[in-house]
């Protein structure tokens, strides 16, 4: 009621449910429950956390600073909304999510798991007693390295939340369903999940719709939370998935490794109140020729931000290569795009002028990944490395890289 004792009707921060609850502190951030109003709350510090959740037509929502924030300050601090293994795993618990091996299965499901105290935690037995009406997936050593099992996992226990509110917050992101429509993942999609739970597991009150639509949800907001190299797990979280990409990011999400996985949301530099928190999908250190391919097919826009505008990369070179016309006269020199925005364009040499085709270039980098990522430690390998394909890098890529 204001000060006319007229009735002001105020809307949750997180939902458009109508708030009950206004923030003691501040009283400017209101929320319909006490899960929604958590996400305003550092309660260490026992202070407001500075966010505020906007909405724009074009964009849809997203997070501005209710206030300058300095470098390095805690901004949020959350659990996920769900959390579980990746889509492909090695063997990992469903219960704690560790990296485990297969000698202790469920005995009801057939999953991995660290022990009869995991098996019969409540993070496993709901989803267990729907997982076992479906055969048991196969864990032996011949499929041990490359198990489809656990696509269904997270979408699973997306539809078993229970909590309404929580639900609520999964559900109001955007799933790209036309985008995602012709992907690959939509065909495994539909027959490790979808197909799964409805014919496998017995799911047939869940429409297909329904489920790709979470599947959606899953793929284009969640954040892997950590790997442990062939085996990882992922998770949503209200203010964490609402940030927007920058490929100069002001703020870094920092993962829990432990149940329950809390998330900190951490200034990387000062930011002025009202400028929206962004932080980077991918690591930062990513060149813009794959950069720009990777944020296309796995959040479908495509990034115009200055360092993906500058062929220098804002004079980082993380995306530049060596000419090896010149090399062979020793002379050093750098190719760059002709054109950033279509990294399939020429790419030219600032000295002799010579263009190699942007694709020929995709392949050479995606050469360098599959050395680096095979690559042993043994001087031998690392010596094999240096002389063959290092060269074609440029020195500061040499460095970061």
């Amino acid at each position: 009621v204001d000060i006319n004792q007229n009735i002001i009707r105020r809307t949750c921060d997180f939902c458009d449910r109508e708030a009950k609850f206004a923030c003691s502190r501040c009283e400017s951030s209101w929320s319909c429950s006490e899960l929604h109003g958590s996400y305003h709350q550092l309660r260490k510090t026992q202070s407001c956390s500075p966010v505020k959740i906007c909405f724009s037509p074009g964009v849809g929502r997203y997070v501005v600073a209710a206030r300058d924030i300095q470098a390095g300050e805690i901004i949020s601090v959350e659990e996920p909304l769900v959390v579980g293994p990746n889509q492909e795993s090695e063997p990992i618990c469903l219960g704690c999510l560790a990296e485990v091996d297969t000698s202790y299965l469920c005995s009801r499901c057939g999953y991995p798991m660290c022990d009869e105290d995991c098996s019969n935690s409540p993070e496993h037995v709901q989803e267990c007693s729907i997982l076992s009406r479906a055969p048991k997936p196969d864990f032996s050593q011949s499929s041990y390295f490359n198990t489809t099992a656990y696509h269904c996992i997270l979408p699973l226990r997306v539809l078993l939340t229970e909590d309404v509110h929580k639900s609520e917050l999964i559900h109001q992101f955007m799933d790209h369903r036309e985008d995602r429509i012709d992907n690959e993942y939509w065909k495994t999609s539909q027959e490790l999940v979808v197909d799964f739970l409805r014919n496998k597991c017995g799911l047939t009150a869940v429409s297909e719709a329904e489920l790709h639509h979470i599947v959606g949800l899953l793929e284009v907001n969640s954040f892997e939370i950590h790997s442990y190299g062939n085996a990882g797990y992922r998770g949503m979280f209200a203010v964490g998935s609402l940030l927007s990409h920058s490929c100069r990011p002001n703020a870094k999400l920092i993962f829990g490794k432990e149940p329950p996985f809390t998330s900190r949301l951490l200034a990387r530099v000062d930011i002025p109140a009202g400028s929206e928190l962004v932080t980077s999908y991918l690591d930062t250190l990513t060149s813009t020729l794959q950069r720009r391919h990777l944020l296309r097919t796995g959040w479908y826009f495509d990034c115009c931000c200055d360092r993906c505008k500058d062929p220098t990369e804002l004079g980082t070179h993380l995306n530049t290569v060596t000419c090896q016309q010149c090399r062979l006269h020793n002379k050093t020199s750098f190719l760059l795009p002709d054109d950033t925005e279509n990294q399939d364009s020429g790419w030219t040499c600032r000295i002799c002028t010579a263009v190699t085709d942007g694709k020929e270039l995709k392949s050479l980098v995606e050469k360098f990944e599959n050395e680096i990522s095979t690559m042993s430690q043994s001087r031998r390998s690392c010596k094999i490395f240096q002389d063959g394909l290092f060269p074609s890098l440029d020195p500061q890529t040499r460095t970061t890289r």
